[in-house]
Protein backbone atom coordinates (compact mmCIF):
# COMPACT_ATOMS: atom_id res chain seq x y z
CA UNK A 1 0.00 0.00 0.00
CA UNK A 2 1.33 3.37 -1.11
CA UNK A 3 0.38 6.36 0.95
CA UNK A 4 0.37 9.85 -0.58
CA UNK A 5 1.57 12.43 1.83
CA UNK A 6 -0.35 15.33 0.26
CA UNK A 7 -4.02 14.41 -0.71
CA UNK A 8 -4.72 17.96 -2.00
CA UNK A 9 -2.62 17.19 -5.07
CA UNK A 10 -4.88 14.25 -5.93
CA UNK A 11 -8.01 16.40 -5.61
CA UNK A 12 -6.46 19.03 -7.87
CA UNK A 13 -5.75 16.40 -10.52
CA UNK A 14 -9.37 15.17 -10.46
CA UNK A 15 -10.73 18.72 -10.79
CA UNK A 16 -8.51 19.39 -13.82
CA UNK A 17 -9.68 16.16 -15.48
CA UNK A 18 -13.35 16.95 -14.83
CA UNK A 19 -13.06 20.49 -16.23
CA UNK A 20 -11.27 19.20 -19.33
CA UNK A 21 -14.06 16.68 -19.96
CA UNK A 22 -16.73 19.38 -19.55
CA UNK A 23 -15.00 21.68 -22.05
CA UNK A 24 -14.65 18.78 -24.51
CA UNK A 25 -18.35 17.96 -24.23
CA UNK A 26 -19.38 21.59 -24.82
CA UNK A 27 -17.09 21.80 -27.83
CA UNK A 28 -18.49 18.59 -29.29
CA UNK A 29 -22.04 19.87 -28.92
CA UNK A 30 -21.21 23.22 -30.49
CA UNK A 31 -19.43 21.50 -33.39
CA UNK A 32 -22.38 19.13 -33.92
CA UNK A 33 -24.83 22.01 -34.12
CA UNK A 34 -25.76 22.79 -37.75
CA UNK A 35 -28.83 24.86 -36.92
CA UNK A 36 -29.54 28.24 -38.49
CA UNK A 37 -30.68 30.00 -35.35
CA UNK A 38 -29.56 31.83 -32.22
CA UNK A 39 -26.78 30.25 -30.15
CA UNK A 40 -25.22 30.82 -26.71
CA UNK A 41 -21.77 32.45 -27.13
CA UNK A 42 -20.73 31.21 -23.68
CA UNK A 43 -21.00 27.58 -24.85
CA UNK A 44 -19.63 27.96 -28.41
CA UNK A 45 -15.80 28.09 -28.70
CA UNK A 46 -13.76 30.89 -30.26
CA UNK A 47 -13.56 29.20 -33.72
CA UNK A 48 -17.38 28.99 -34.17
CA UNK A 49 -17.93 31.98 -36.49
CA UNK A 50 -21.36 31.24 -38.04
CA UNK A 51 -24.31 33.52 -37.35
CA UNK A 52 -28.03 33.53 -38.06
CA UNK A 53 -27.99 36.75 -40.08
CA UNK A 54 -26.43 35.01 -43.10
CA UNK A 55 -29.07 32.28 -43.29
CA UNK A 56 -32.28 34.19 -42.64
CA UNK A 57 -32.01 36.21 -45.85
CA UNK A 58 -34.74 35.15 -48.25
CA UNK A 59 -34.13 34.32 -51.90
CA UNK A 60 -34.66 37.37 -54.08
CA UNK A 61 -37.34 36.60 -56.71
CA UNK A 62 -36.13 36.86 -60.26
CA UNK A 63 -37.77 38.49 -63.27
CA UNK A 64 -41.08 37.30 -64.71
CA UNK A 65 -41.42 35.21 -67.84
CA UNK A 66 -44.57 33.98 -69.58
CA UNK A 67 -46.75 35.31 -66.78
CA UNK A 68 -45.09 33.17 -64.01
CA UNK A 69 -42.37 33.82 -61.39
CA UNK A 70 -39.19 31.72 -61.16
CA UNK A 71 -37.67 30.92 -57.78
CA UNK A 72 -34.21 32.58 -58.11
CA UNK A 73 -31.74 33.97 -60.59
CA UNK A 74 -28.30 32.60 -61.45
CA UNK A 75 -26.48 35.11 -59.21
CA UNK A 76 -28.69 34.33 -56.21
CA UNK A 77 -28.19 30.63 -56.81
CA UNK A 78 -24.38 31.06 -56.89
CA UNK A 79 -24.52 33.07 -53.68
CA UNK A 80 -26.56 30.38 -51.92
CA UNK A 81 -24.22 27.69 -53.19
CA UNK A 82 -21.12 29.51 -51.90
CA UNK A 83 -22.81 30.11 -48.55
CA UNK A 84 -23.64 26.42 -48.11
CA UNK A 85 -20.12 25.39 -49.12
CA UNK A 86 -18.66 27.77 -46.50
CA UNK A 87 -21.01 26.32 -43.90
CA UNK A 88 -19.94 22.79 -44.76
CA UNK A 89 -16.26 23.76 -44.49
CA UNK A 90 -16.89 25.35 -41.11
CA UNK A 91 -18.72 22.24 -39.92
CA UNK A 92 -15.83 20.07 -41.09
CA UNK A 93 -13.33 22.27 -39.19
CA UNK A 94 -15.51 22.01 -36.10
CA UNK A 95 -15.64 18.25 -36.41
CA UNK A 96 -11.81 18.13 -36.73
CA UNK A 97 -11.46 20.32 -33.63
CA UNK A 98 -13.86 18.08 -31.72
CA UNK A 99 -11.82 15.02 -32.73
CA UNK A 100 -8.59 16.68 -31.51
CA UNK A 101 -10.30 17.59 -28.24
CA UNK A 102 -11.51 14.01 -27.83
CA UNK A 103 -7.98 12.70 -28.43
CA UNK A 104 -6.59 15.17 -25.88
CA UNK A 105 -9.23 14.08 -23.43
CA UNK A 106 -8.28 10.41 -23.93
CA UNK A 107 -4.62 11.26 -23.38
CA UNK A 108 -5.46 13.12 -20.16
CA UNK A 109 -7.54 10.17 -19.05
CA UNK A 110 -4.64 7.80 -19.76
CA UNK A 111 -2.27 10.02 -17.80
CA UNK A 112 -4.71 10.15 -14.91
CA UNK A 113 -5.09 6.38 -14.96
CA UNK A 114 -1.28 6.05 -14.88
CA UNK A 115 -1.08 8.44 -11.94
CA UNK A 116 -3.85 6.61 -10.14
CA UNK A 117 -2.23 3.25 -10.85
CA UNK A 118 1.02 4.50 -9.29
CA UNK A 119 -0.99 5.76 -6.34
CA UNK A 120 -2.78 2.60 -5.30
CA UNK A 121 -5.41 4.35 -3.39
CA UNK A 122 -8.44 2.01 -3.66
CA UNK A 123 -11.29 4.34 -2.63
CA UNK A 124 -10.18 7.24 -4.84
CA UNK A 125 -9.45 4.83 -7.67
CA UNK A 126 -13.03 3.52 -7.66
CA UNK A 127 -14.56 7.02 -7.65
CA UNK A 128 -12.37 8.19 -10.54
CA UNK A 129 -13.14 5.05 -12.54
CA UNK A 130 -16.88 5.62 -12.05
CA UNK A 131 -16.58 9.22 -13.25
CA UNK A 132 -14.54 8.15 -16.27
CA UNK A 133 -17.10 5.47 -17.18
CA UNK A 134 -19.92 8.00 -16.88
CA UNK A 135 -18.07 10.44 -19.11
CA UNK A 136 -17.50 7.72 -21.72
CA UNK A 137 -21.17 6.79 -21.64
CA UNK A 138 -22.21 10.43 -22.09
CA UNK A 139 -19.82 10.83 -25.02
CA UNK A 140 -20.90 7.72 -26.96
CA UNK A 141 -24.31 9.06 -28.19
CA UNK A 142 -22.69 12.34 -29.15
CA UNK A 143 -20.07 10.53 -31.23
CA UNK A 144 -22.78 8.46 -32.95
CA UNK A 145 -24.81 11.60 -33.67
CA UNK A 146 -21.73 13.23 -35.18
CA UNK A 147 -21.24 10.25 -37.46
CA UNK A 148 -24.91 10.27 -38.55
CA UNK A 149 -24.83 14.00 -39.24
CA UNK A 150 -21.71 13.59 -41.39
CA UNK A 151 -23.45 10.89 -43.45
CA UNK A 152 -26.52 13.10 -43.90
CA UNK A 153 -24.40 16.05 -44.94
CA UNK A 154 -22.74 13.96 -47.64
CA UNK A 155 -26.15 12.86 -49.00
CA UNK A 156 -27.39 16.44 -48.98
CA UNK A 157 -24.33 17.65 -50.87
CA UNK A 158 -24.94 15.04 -53.58
CA UNK A 159 -28.59 16.07 -53.90
CA UNK A 160 -27.67 19.77 -54.04
CA UNK A 161 -25.23 19.08 -56.87
CA UNK A 162 -27.91 17.22 -58.84
CA UNK A 163 -30.39 20.05 -58.33
CA UNK A 164 -27.81 22.60 -59.44
CA UNK A 165 -27.25 20.69 -62.66
CA UNK A 166 -31.01 20.55 -63.30
CA UNK A 167 -31.35 24.26 -62.64
CA UNK A 168 -28.56 25.07 -65.08
CA UNK A 169 -30.23 23.01 -67.81
CA UNK A 170 -33.63 24.59 -67.10
CA UNK A 171 -32.21 28.11 -67.19
CA UNK A 172 -30.46 27.44 -70.51
CA UNK A 173 -33.69 26.09 -72.02
CA UNK A 174 -35.59 29.04 -70.61
CA UNK A 175 -33.21 31.55 -72.19
CA UNK A 176 -33.42 29.83 -75.58
CA UNK A 177 -37.22 29.81 -75.43
CA UNK A 178 -37.26 33.44 -74.39
CA UNK A 179 -35.12 34.40 -77.38
CA UNK A 180 -37.37 32.42 -79.73
CA UNK A 181 -40.47 34.04 -78.22
CA UNK A 182 -39.01 37.54 -78.67
CA UNK A 183 -38.16 36.77 -82.28
CA UNK A 184 -41.69 35.56 -82.96
CA UNK A 185 -43.15 38.66 -81.32
CA UNK A 186 -40.96 40.90 -83.49
CA UNK A 187 -41.97 39.03 -86.64
CA UNK A 188 -45.62 39.25 -85.62
CA UNK A 189 -45.39 43.01 -85.07
CA UNK A 190 -43.65 43.46 -88.43
CA UNK A 191 -46.41 41.50 -90.17
CA UNK A 192 -49.03 43.60 -88.40
CA UNK A 193 -47.33 46.82 -89.47
CA UNK A 194 -47.17 45.60 -93.06
CA UNK A 195 -50.84 44.62 -93.19
CA UNK A 196 -52.46 47.27 -91.00
CA UNK A 197 -52.44 51.05 -91.28
CA UNK A 198 -53.69 53.61 -88.76
CA UNK A 199 -56.62 54.50 -90.98
CA UNK A 200 -57.75 50.89 -91.10
CA UNK A 201 -57.32 50.54 -87.37
CA UNK A 202 -59.51 53.59 -86.82
CA UNK A 203 -62.15 52.13 -89.12
CA UNK A 204 -62.01 48.83 -87.27
CA UNK A 205 -62.49 50.57 -83.93
CA UNK A 206 -65.39 52.52 -85.34
CA UNK A 207 -67.05 49.35 -86.66
CA UNK A 208 -66.53 47.62 -83.32
CA UNK A 209 -68.18 50.51 -81.51
CA UNK A 210 -71.13 50.32 -83.92
CA UNK A 211 -71.44 46.58 -83.34
CA UNK A 212 -71.49 47.12 -79.57
CA UNK A 213 -74.19 49.80 -79.88
CA UNK A 214 -76.29 47.53 -82.11
CA UNK A 215 -75.95 44.64 -79.67
CA UNK A 216 -77.07 46.89 -76.78
CA UNK A 217 -80.06 48.09 -78.82
CA UNK A 218 -80.99 44.49 -79.67
CA UNK A 219 -80.91 43.40 -76.02
CA UNK A 220 -82.99 46.41 -74.95
CA UNK A 221 -85.52 45.76 -77.72
CA UNK A 222 -85.80 42.09 -76.78
CA UNK A 223 -86.42 42.89 -73.12
CA UNK A 224 -89.00 45.54 -73.99
CA UNK A 225 -90.68 43.14 -76.43
CA UNK A 226 -91.00 40.50 -73.72
CA UNK A 227 -92.50 43.05 -71.33
CA UNK A 228 -94.88 44.17 -74.03
CA UNK A 229 -96.05 40.60 -74.70
CA UNK A 230 -96.55 40.04 -70.99
CA UNK A 231 -98.65 43.19 -70.65
CA UNK A 232 -100.65 42.30 -73.72
CA UNK A 233 -101.45 38.88 -72.23
CA UNK A 234 -102.58 40.53 -68.99
CA UNK A 235 -104.88 42.87 -70.89
CA UNK A 236 -106.35 39.95 -72.86
CA UNK A 237 -107.03 38.05 -69.63
CA UNK A 238 -108.77 41.09 -68.15
CA UNK A 239 -110.91 41.45 -71.28
CA UNK A 240 -111.93 37.80 -71.02
CA UNK A 241 -112.91 38.29 -67.40
CA UNK A 242 -115.02 41.31 -68.28
CA UNK A 243 -116.78 39.40 -71.07
CA UNK A 244 -117.55 36.51 -68.75
CA UNK A 245 -118.97 38.87 -66.16
CA UNK A 246 -121.19 40.57 -68.75
CA UNK A 247 -122.39 37.31 -70.34
CA UNK A 248 -123.50 35.89 -66.99
CA UNK A 249 -127.16 36.47 -66.12
CA UNK A 250 -129.05 36.85 -62.85
CA UNK A 251 -128.20 33.44 -61.28
CA UNK A 252 -127.48 32.26 -57.77
CA UNK A 253 -123.91 33.45 -58.21
CA UNK A 254 -125.26 37.01 -58.67
CA UNK A 255 -126.49 36.91 -55.10
CA UNK A 256 -122.88 37.65 -54.13
CA UNK A 257 -120.73 40.57 -55.25
CA UNK A 258 -117.27 39.40 -56.43
CA UNK A 259 -114.77 42.13 -57.08
CA UNK A 260 -111.13 41.28 -57.76
CA UNK A 261 -108.09 42.76 -59.41
CA UNK A 262 -104.31 42.59 -59.34
CA UNK A 263 -104.15 45.33 -56.71
CA UNK A 264 -107.10 44.30 -54.46
CA UNK A 265 -108.17 40.96 -52.97
CA UNK A 266 -111.56 39.43 -53.78
CA UNK A 267 -114.47 40.33 -51.51
CA UNK A 268 -117.64 38.28 -51.08
CA UNK A 269 -120.73 40.05 -49.69
CA UNK A 270 -124.03 38.26 -49.14
CA UNK A 271 -127.14 40.25 -50.11
CA UNK A 272 -129.74 38.43 -48.02
CA UNK A 273 -129.20 40.77 -45.05
CA UNK A 274 -128.54 43.93 -47.08
CA UNK A 275 -130.33 46.23 -44.66
CA UNK A 276 -127.81 45.39 -41.92
CA UNK A 277 -124.55 45.45 -43.95
CA UNK A 278 -125.28 48.22 -46.45
CA UNK A 279 -122.69 50.65 -45.01
CA UNK A 280 -119.92 48.03 -45.28
CA UNK A 281 -121.05 47.40 -48.88
CA UNK A 282 -120.60 51.10 -49.70
CA UNK A 283 -117.12 51.14 -48.16
CA UNK A 284 -116.18 48.05 -50.19
CA UNK A 285 -117.43 49.76 -53.37
CA UNK A 286 -115.29 52.81 -52.60
CA UNK A 287 -112.21 50.65 -51.89
CA UNK A 288 -112.67 48.69 -55.11
CA UNK A 289 -113.20 51.87 -57.08
CA UNK A 290 -109.95 53.31 -55.68
CA UNK A 291 -108.15 50.06 -56.58
CA UNK A 292 -109.50 50.32 -60.14
CA UNK A 293 -108.29 53.91 -60.28
CA UNK A 294 -104.82 52.80 -59.16
CA UNK A 295 -104.81 50.10 -61.82
CA UNK A 296 -105.75 52.69 -64.40
CA UNK A 297 -102.86 54.95 -63.30
CA UNK A 298 -100.43 52.01 -63.42
CA UNK A 299 -101.58 51.11 -66.91
CA UNK A 300 -101.10 54.71 -68.03
CA UNK A 301 -97.55 54.66 -66.64
CA UNK A 302 -96.89 51.40 -68.46
CA UNK A 303 -98.21 52.98 -71.66
CA UNK A 304 -95.80 55.89 -71.26
CA UNK A 305 -92.91 53.46 -70.72
CA UNK A 306 -93.91 51.57 -73.87
CA UNK A 307 -94.03 54.87 -75.76
CA UNK A 308 -90.55 55.76 -74.60
CA UNK A 309 -89.02 52.47 -75.78
CA UNK A 310 -91.31 51.07 -78.53
CA UNK A 311 -90.09 47.72 -79.78
CA UNK A 312 -91.21 44.23 -80.69
CA UNK A 313 -90.18 40.98 -82.27
CA UNK A 314 -90.41 42.44 -85.74
CA UNK A 315 -88.19 45.35 -84.70
CA UNK A 316 -85.57 42.93 -83.39
CA UNK A 317 -85.67 41.00 -86.66
CA UNK A 318 -85.20 44.19 -88.64
CA UNK A 319 -82.33 45.15 -86.33
CA UNK A 320 -80.68 41.80 -86.99
CA UNK A 321 -81.07 42.35 -90.70
CA UNK A 322 -79.51 45.80 -90.37
CA UNK A 323 -76.51 44.36 -88.52
CA UNK A 324 -76.10 41.76 -91.27
CA UNK A 325 -76.18 44.51 -93.88
CA UNK A 326 -73.60 46.53 -91.94
CA UNK A 327 -71.32 43.49 -91.75
CA UNK A 328 -71.61 42.99 -95.50
CA UNK A 329 -70.73 46.67 -96.02
CA UNK A 330 -67.70 46.31 -93.77
CA UNK A 331 -66.56 43.25 -95.69
CA UNK A 332 -66.97 45.08 -98.98
CA UNK A 333 -64.96 48.02 -97.65
CA UNK A 334 -62.19 45.65 -96.56
CA UNK A 335 -62.12 44.21 -100.07
CA UNK A 336 -61.97 47.72 -101.55
CA UNK A 337 -59.02 48.58 -99.32
CA UNK A 338 -57.24 45.41 -100.37
CA UNK A 339 -57.86 46.20 -104.01
CA UNK A 340 -56.49 49.73 -103.48
CA UNK A 341 -53.32 48.26 -102.02
CA UNK A 342 -52.96 45.96 -105.00
CA UNK A 343 -53.41 48.93 -107.30
CA UNK A 344 -50.66 50.89 -105.51
CA UNK A 345 -48.24 47.97 -105.77
CA UNK A 346 -48.96 47.35 -109.47
CA UNK A 347 -48.54 50.97 -110.65
CA UNK A 348 -44.76 50.46 -111.06
CA UNK A 349 -45.17 47.56 -113.50
CA UNK A 350 -46.34 48.64 -116.97
CA UNK A 351 -47.26 45.09 -117.99
CA UNK A 352 -50.14 44.89 -115.46
CA UNK A 353 -52.29 47.73 -116.81
CA UNK A 354 -55.04 45.30 -117.76
CA UNK A 355 -55.15 43.95 -114.21
CA UNK A 356 -55.44 47.47 -112.86
CA UNK A 357 -58.38 48.17 -115.12
CA UNK A 358 -60.05 44.98 -114.00
CA UNK A 359 -59.48 45.87 -110.34
CA UNK A 360 -60.91 49.35 -110.92
CA UNK A 361 -64.01 47.83 -112.46
CA UNK A 362 -64.34 45.47 -109.50
CA UNK A 363 -63.94 48.40 -107.09
CA UNK A 364 -66.60 50.44 -108.89
CA UNK A 365 -68.97 47.46 -108.94
CA UNK A 366 -68.42 46.91 -105.23
CA UNK A 367 -68.96 50.62 -104.54
CA UNK A 368 -72.25 50.41 -106.45
CA UNK A 369 -73.24 47.39 -104.40
CA UNK A 370 -72.39 49.27 -101.22
CA UNK A 371 -74.61 52.15 -102.35
CA UNK A 372 -77.43 49.73 -103.08
CA UNK A 373 -77.02 48.17 -99.65
CA UNK A 374 -77.06 51.61 -98.01
CA UNK A 375 -80.26 52.47 -99.87
CA UNK A 376 -81.78 49.19 -98.71
CA UNK A 377 -80.74 50.00 -95.14
CA UNK A 378 -82.41 53.41 -95.38
CA UNK A 379 -85.59 51.78 -96.71
CA UNK A 380 -85.51 49.30 -93.86
CA UNK A 381 -85.08 52.12 -91.35
CA UNK A 382 -88.11 53.87 -92.80
CA UNK A 383 -90.12 50.67 -92.61
CA UNK A 384 -89.03 50.28 -89.00
CA UNK A 385 -90.19 53.80 -88.15
CA UNK A 386 -93.52 53.25 -89.90
CA UNK A 387 -94.08 49.92 -88.16
CA UNK A 388 -93.25 51.47 -84.79
CA UNK A 389 -95.70 54.30 -85.29
CA UNK A 390 -98.42 51.86 -86.36
CA UNK A 391 -97.76 49.68 -83.32
CA UNK A 392 -97.84 52.65 -81.00
CA UNK A 393 -101.12 53.92 -82.39
CA UNK A 394 -102.78 50.51 -82.20
CA UNK A 395 -101.53 49.85 -78.67
CA UNK A 396 -102.62 53.27 -77.51
CA UNK A 397 -106.10 52.80 -78.94
CA UNK A 398 -106.43 49.32 -77.44
CA UNK A 399 -105.35 50.49 -74.00
CA UNK A 400 -107.69 53.49 -74.14
CA UNK A 401 -110.68 51.38 -75.05
CA UNK A 402 -109.86 48.78 -72.44
CA UNK A 403 -109.61 51.41 -69.74
CA UNK A 404 -112.91 52.96 -70.80
CA UNK A 405 -114.58 49.56 -70.84
CA UNK A 406 -113.17 48.79 -67.39
CA UNK A 407 -114.44 52.02 -65.92
CA UNK A 408 -117.85 51.52 -67.53
CA UNK A 409 -118.20 47.84 -66.70
CA UNK A 410 -116.88 47.77 -63.13
CA UNK A 411 -119.52 49.98 -61.50
CA UNK A 412 -122.56 48.64 -63.40
CA UNK A 413 -121.46 45.14 -62.46
CA UNK A 414 -121.30 46.09 -58.80
CA UNK A 415 -124.73 47.70 -58.91
CA UNK A 416 -126.10 44.79 -60.92
CA UNK A 417 -125.14 42.40 -58.13
CA UNK A 418 -127.47 44.38 -55.82
CA UNK A 419 -130.56 43.51 -57.93
CA UNK A 420 -133.54 41.86 -56.16
CA UNK A 421 -134.55 44.24 -53.37
CA UNK A 422 -137.11 46.90 -54.40
CA UNK A 423 -138.34 47.84 -50.93
CA UNK A 424 -134.92 49.07 -49.88
CA UNK A 425 -134.70 51.72 -52.66
CA UNK A 426 -135.63 54.78 -50.51
CA UNK A 427 -133.23 53.69 -47.78
CA UNK A 428 -130.46 53.34 -50.37
CA UNK A 429 -131.23 56.79 -51.79
CA UNK A 430 -131.14 58.39 -48.32
CA UNK A 431 -127.89 56.69 -47.43
CA UNK A 432 -126.42 57.50 -50.82
CA UNK A 433 -127.30 61.18 -50.27
CA UNK A 434 -125.57 61.02 -46.91
CA UNK A 435 -122.49 59.35 -48.37
CA UNK A 436 -122.33 61.63 -51.44
CA UNK A 437 -121.22 64.54 -49.27
CA UNK A 438 -118.61 62.37 -47.64
CA UNK A 439 -117.45 61.09 -51.02
CA UNK A 440 -117.12 64.63 -52.36
CA UNK A 441 -115.12 65.72 -49.35
CA UNK A 442 -113.00 62.60 -48.77
CA UNK A 443 -112.18 61.02 -52.15
CA UNK A 444 -111.66 63.53 -54.98
CA UNK A 445 -111.00 61.09 -57.86
CA UNK A 446 -110.48 62.33 -61.42
CA UNK A 447 -109.93 60.02 -64.40
CA UNK A 448 -108.34 61.48 -67.52
CA UNK A 449 -109.57 60.54 -71.00
CA UNK A 450 -107.17 61.89 -73.58
CA UNK A 451 -108.25 60.35 -76.88
CA UNK A 452 -112.09 60.95 -76.65
CA UNK A 453 -114.04 63.87 -78.03
CA UNK A 454 -115.81 66.24 -75.57
CA UNK A 455 -119.30 65.06 -76.59
CA UNK A 456 -118.34 61.44 -75.94
CA UNK A 457 -116.82 62.41 -72.62
CA UNK A 458 -120.02 64.18 -71.58
CA UNK A 459 -122.12 61.18 -72.58
CA UNK A 460 -119.88 58.83 -70.62
CA UNK A 461 -120.03 61.08 -67.55
CA UNK A 462 -123.83 61.22 -67.62
CA UNK A 463 -124.03 57.45 -68.03
CA UNK A 464 -121.59 56.96 -65.13
CA UNK A 465 -123.69 59.27 -62.94
CA UNK A 466 -126.84 57.32 -63.71
CA UNK A 467 -125.03 54.05 -62.95
CA UNK A 468 -123.84 55.35 -59.55
CA UNK A 469 -127.31 56.57 -58.48
CA UNK A 470 -129.28 53.63 -59.90
CA UNK A 471 -129.65 50.19 -58.33
CA UNK A 472 -130.47 48.14 -61.43
CA UNK A 473 -128.72 48.30 -64.79
CA UNK A 474 -130.57 49.78 -67.75
CA UNK A 475 -130.59 48.70 -71.36
CA UNK A 476 -128.83 51.88 -72.52
CA UNK A 477 -125.96 51.24 -70.16
CA UNK A 478 -125.64 47.65 -71.33
CA UNK A 479 -125.68 48.83 -74.95
CA UNK A 480 -122.84 51.26 -74.17
CA UNK A 481 -120.78 48.44 -72.67
CA UNK A 482 -121.44 46.13 -75.63
CA UNK A 483 -120.46 48.88 -78.07
CA UNK A 484 -117.19 49.43 -76.21
CA UNK A 485 -116.47 45.71 -76.36
CA UNK A 486 -117.19 45.57 -80.09
CA UNK A 487 -114.85 48.50 -80.66
CA UNK A 488 -112.08 46.75 -78.71
CA UNK A 489 -112.58 43.58 -80.76
CA UNK A 490 -112.26 45.57 -83.97
CA UNK A 491 -109.01 47.06 -82.68
CA UNK A 492 -107.69 43.58 -81.90
CA UNK A 493 -108.54 42.42 -85.43
CA UNK A 494 -106.66 45.41 -86.81
CA UNK A 495 -103.65 44.51 -84.68
CA UNK A 496 -103.65 40.93 -85.96
CA UNK A 497 -103.89 42.05 -89.58
CA UNK A 498 -101.05 44.56 -89.11
CA UNK A 499 -98.91 41.82 -87.57
CA UNK A 500 -99.54 39.52 -90.53
CA UNK A 501 -98.57 42.30 -92.94
CA UNK A 502 -95.38 43.01 -91.01
CA UNK A 503 -94.46 39.33 -90.97
CA UNK A 504 -94.82 39.12 -94.73
CA UNK A 505 -92.66 42.22 -95.17
CA UNK A 506 -89.95 40.83 -92.89
CA UNK A 507 -89.92 37.54 -94.81
CA UNK A 508 -89.45 39.42 -98.07
CA UNK A 509 -86.61 41.47 -96.57
CA UNK A 510 -84.94 38.31 -95.27
CA UNK A 511 -85.06 36.74 -98.70
CA UNK A 512 -83.51 39.88 -100.22
CA UNK A 513 -80.74 39.88 -97.62
CA UNK A 514 -79.98 36.22 -98.28
CA UNK A 515 -79.65 36.95 -101.99
CA UNK A 516 -77.31 39.86 -101.25
CA UNK A 517 -75.17 37.70 -98.96
CA UNK A 518 -74.86 35.05 -101.66
CA UNK A 519 -73.73 37.67 -104.17
CA UNK A 520 -71.20 39.11 -101.72
CA UNK A 521 -69.78 35.66 -100.94
CA UNK A 522 -69.39 34.94 -104.65
CA UNK A 523 -67.45 38.21 -105.09
CA UNK A 524 -64.75 37.20 -102.58
CA UNK A 525 -61.49 35.79 -103.95
CA UNK A 526 -60.82 32.25 -102.77
CA UNK A 527 -57.06 32.36 -103.28
CA UNK A 528 -56.58 35.20 -100.79
CA UNK A 529 -58.69 33.37 -98.28
CA UNK A 530 -56.57 30.24 -98.64
CA UNK A 531 -53.33 32.19 -98.23
CA UNK A 532 -54.63 33.92 -95.13
CA UNK A 533 -55.84 30.63 -93.69
CA UNK A 534 -52.42 29.02 -94.31
CA UNK A 535 -50.64 31.90 -92.56
CA UNK A 536 -53.07 31.79 -89.65
CA UNK A 537 -52.60 28.03 -89.30
CA UNK A 538 -48.80 28.42 -89.31
CA UNK A 539 -48.99 31.06 -86.60
CA UNK A 540 -51.33 28.87 -84.57
CA UNK A 541 -48.95 25.89 -84.84
CA UNK A 542 -46.05 28.08 -83.73
CA UNK A 543 -48.05 29.38 -80.79
CA UNK A 544 -49.09 25.83 -79.86
CA UNK A 545 -45.45 24.69 -79.89
CA UNK A 546 -44.44 27.66 -77.74
CA UNK A 547 -47.27 26.92 -75.30
CA UNK A 548 -46.24 23.26 -75.03
CA UNK A 549 -42.59 24.20 -74.38
CA UNK A 550 -43.73 26.76 -71.83
CA UNK A 551 -45.86 24.15 -70.04
CA UNK A 552 -42.95 21.70 -69.93
CA UNK A 553 -40.69 24.36 -68.45
CA UNK A 554 -43.26 25.34 -65.86
CA UNK A 555 -43.69 21.69 -64.85
CA UNK A 556 -39.92 21.27 -64.47
CA UNK A 557 -39.69 24.46 -62.43
CA UNK A 558 -42.53 23.31 -60.20
CA UNK A 559 -40.85 19.93 -59.64
CA UNK A 560 -37.53 21.61 -58.75
CA UNK A 561 -39.29 24.04 -56.42
CA UNK A 562 -41.04 21.12 -54.70
CA UNK A 563 -37.70 19.33 -54.24
CA UNK A 564 -36.15 22.49 -52.78
CA UNK A 565 -39.07 22.84 -50.39
CA UNK A 566 -38.58 19.25 -49.26
CA UNK A 567 -34.87 19.87 -48.67
CA UNK A 568 -35.66 22.98 -46.66
CA UNK A 569 -38.10 21.02 -44.53
CA UNK A 570 -35.45 18.34 -43.92
CA UNK A 571 -32.88 20.98 -42.95
CA UNK A 572 -35.36 22.60 -40.58
CA UNK A 573 -36.10 19.24 -38.93
CA UNK A 574 -32.36 18.62 -38.55
CA UNK A 575 -31.93 22.05 -37.01
CA UNK A 576 -34.70 21.25 -34.53
CA UNK A 577 -33.00 17.97 -33.59
CA UNK A 578 -29.66 19.74 -33.13
CA UNK A 579 -31.31 22.32 -30.88
CA UNK A 580 -32.71 19.54 -28.74
CA UNK A 581 -29.30 17.87 -28.53
CA UNK A 582 -27.69 21.18 -27.58
CA UNK A 583 -30.25 21.66 -24.80
CA UNK A 584 -29.55 18.14 -23.52
CA UNK A 585 -25.80 18.82 -23.54
CA UNK A 586 -26.30 22.08 -21.67
CA UNK A 587 -28.41 20.31 -19.07
CA UNK A 588 -25.70 17.63 -18.69
CA UNK A 589 -22.97 20.27 -18.30
CA UNK A 590 -25.02 22.06 -15.68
Amino acid sequence: MLVIANPDIVRLFFRIAFNVNKSALSRNMSSDNVQIGAYNPALVPHFATLSRSTTTTRAVPSAKAFGERTTMSREDHDRERMRWLLRLEEIETRLADSETLNSDMHQIRAELTDILSTNSYNIMDRNSNKKIVELEKSQRPLIEQNRKINDRNKILQQEIKKLEQKLCHCQDDFLTLKDAYERLVKEYTQLKEKRTYPEKLEELERYRAQVLEYSKCITALRSSGLEKDRRYELLVQKLKRMRKCLKKGDTDEDRQSIVGSDCSTESFISLDAIAEDFESFNTDIEVNYQALYRENSELQKALQVVKLNPSGIEDSLLRDQLTCAHTTIAQQQILINKNDEMMKTTVSSFNRISQLGHLKNVATSQAERIRQLEQQIEDMDRQLCASREAHELLEFQVLEKEENSKCLAALPKQNHKCFGTEDIRPVYQERSCETDDLGESSSPITIERTALSPSEVAGLKTSMGEIRNAINLKLAQRDIIWKAEGYIENLEDQLMSSKMVHQKETQQLEEKLEELQIQVEESYSKEKRKELQIEVEELRTNLAEIDSIKENLTEELRSTSKELVKLRCQLQSKDVELEREKKLAESLNE
